[in-house]
């Protein structure tokens, strides 16, 4: 098994200690948004990017071995969590209802999937089990009805009605549940990346960290070598990234200092369009510490 390196540095330590402030901040606004259904929304993205990140922070920070492999697959997720919450910033009333409404696409799936497997060792067959699956394939077809089309998949209403397409996907018994996108958004991860001047960690990151999702031959390579402290460090950054889009599409009431410390330091220590002016090791621990002494200051 391969491990990350060292220990995780006392400026990336600092930097840790302080996503509990911060992060108590934005709660406080997420609760006062109007819109419940918005409100859902960036409460549920929120708490999964702090969670993730949460444990990238204590499996590195941990005495016991790290797992190169598991700190990958961790950060891909937290990548992830990134992207669903620049996708829905960009219009949160319209994307709020697409990250809710999949939620049924995303059960149609699995009910799909799991139907012709009760029975199965890890899923045993009861009279209950089955009335109760098809139930509830029942009530997610009835709601899909009205809420299927903005998940149908492009291909697939080309040359026909999308209407016609849908309720031919949601026949009892012959559900198509894969005329249905996985993703909740329509636009591609690289885009959206690209979008926000981080493209390059879709091709420098994520193609890697793809590798240990799948655990395919380079998988337990994919951070071979480096240490805690950058892979925690990483995990921070990305966490601010998607902290200050938030702030800044819900106008959230913090202070100055902490809104220009996550637009200029945190987002702005990862904004790199392609085509920028390349960096060195030199420029880059200068912007770390520079993001420290601007945090003393919030």
């Amino acid at each position: 098994m391969v491990m990350l390196v060292g220990k995780v540095d006392d400026l990336t330590l600092w930097f840790l200690k302080q996503l509990g402030p911060l992060s108590n901040k934005i709660e406080t606004q997420i609760a006062s948004l109007s819109s419940s259904e918005v409100q859902e929304t960036s409460r549920r993205l929120y708490n999964d990017l702090c969670a993730v990140c949460g444990n990238i922070e204590n499996l590195c920070t941990s005495q016991k071995p790290c797992s190169s492999l598991v700190i990958a697959v961790l950060l891909r997720t937290l990548l992830e969590c990134c992207i669903s919450i620049f996708v829905f910033c960009r219009d949160p009333v319209a994307r709020a209802k697409l990250y809710l409404d999949h939620r049924e696409v995303t059960r149609l799936k699995l009910l799909c999937a799991t139907r012709d497997c009760i029975g199965c060792p890890v899923y045993p067959w009861s009279e209950a089990r089955e009335q109760g699956t098809n139930k509830a394939l029942d009530d997610v077809r009835c709601t899909l009805e009205t809420k299927g089309i903005p998940f149908l998949q492009p291909d697939k209403i080309k040359r026909k009605k999308p209407e016609d397409i849908l309720k031919e996907s949601l026949i009892q018994g012959k559900e198509k549940p894969n005329w249905f996108r996985d993703r909740w958004y329509p636009e591609r991860r690289l885009d959206i990346l690209e979008a926000e001047g981080l493209g390059y960690l879709y091709d420098t990151f994520y193609r890697w960290f793809c590798s240990a999702v799948h655990t395919d031959i380079m998988g337990s390579e994919a951070l071979a070598g480096l240490d805690r402290g950058s892979a925690a460090f990483l995990a921070v950054m990305l966490w601010g990234c998607a902290l200050h889009r938030m702030t800044e599409a819900f106008n959230f009431r913090m202070p100055a200092a902490s809104k220009n410390l996550l637009r200029n330091h945190f987002y702005g220590f990862l904004h790199w369009p392609h085509g920028s002016t390349p960096r060195t090791q030199q420029a880059i621990d200068k912007r770390r510490e520079q993001i420290r002494k601007q945090l003393d200051s919030v």
